[in-house]
């Protein structure tokens, strides 16, 4: 099974506090393989069944996915209409509870609403059980 561990240095994270400074991730990653007899190169995009947060940085953390470069072009002109959810403490995000289908981009910063604390342990994220979506 393909994973993908982001580690954000809490330096970064005590940082990230508005829409400027916010920690981007990219989240699919590209496969390459080869079945045919003469070589030929299979590429596919794969994007991963959860994600799972471990918040031990001492400070809550709020996030935001974005599925696809339509909606990210979107959300670069105009944040309006998407909202970061606040997550106190760690969680996983599962695509079938969550409704996540394809996860494009994945945003995370401090809370920006009377967060608690600074940050002094790294954020750890990991994208897993990536698979091809059609």
């Amino acid at each position: 099974m393909k994973n993908k561990r982001e580690t954000i240095a809490f330096a970064a994270l005590n940082a990230a506090i508005s829409h400027a400074t916010t920690i981007e991730i990219d989240v699919p990653i590209t496969y390459t393989y080869s079945t045919q007899p003469d070589g030929t190169a299979n590429t596919q995009t794969l994007y991963p069944a959860e994600i799972q947060i471990i918040n031990n940085s001492g400070t809550e953390i709020e996030f935001l996915v974005i599925s696809n470069a339509l909606e990210y072009a979107e959300y670069l002109v105009d944040q309006t209409n998407y909202a970061f959810i606040r997550l106190p403490d760690s969680g996983v995000l599962q695509e079938q509870a969550s409704g996540l289908n394809r996860i494009y981009k994945f945003f995370v910063r401090k809370n920006t609403f009377g967060s608690v604390g600074t940050a002094t342990v790294d954020l750890c994220i990991e994208f897993t059980g990536y698979r091809y979506k059609n």
